[in-house]
């Protein structure tokens, strides 16, 4: 399953590096970003809750110095008895 997540990790950040290099347009990025999911999505609920947990893993929420209006949430929601991602959500005020 590592290699898997891996593997469609590397294909998105491949296919946002693309875009911000200016070698494909929104369609194939789109196209292309459409495509890794359905593939991940067909890989199983496994994969997908690695693949989606590696991404939040990246963000800065909760790390020290960044503002709380900053820090994002992401939910998983995955068909009943398969494994899931909770978080906690946060009402934090964006003006203070």
């Amino acid at each position: 399953m590592t290699s898997l997540r891996d593997q469609f990790l590397a294909e998105l950040r491949e296919t946002v590096d693309e875009w911000h290099a200016g070698d494909i347009d929104f369609a194939a990025f789109t196209a292309s970003r459409d495509a890794t999911w359905h593939a991940i999505r067909a890989a199983g609920t496994a994969v997908e809750v690695a693949v989606l947990q590696a991404l939040r893993d990246q963000l800065p929420t909760g790390k020290p110095g960044v503002p709380t209006h900053l820090r994002l949430v992401i939910r998983v929601e995955a068909p009943a008895g398969a494994p899931t991602i909770r978080t906690q959500e946060r009402k934090d005020d964006c003006n203070g």
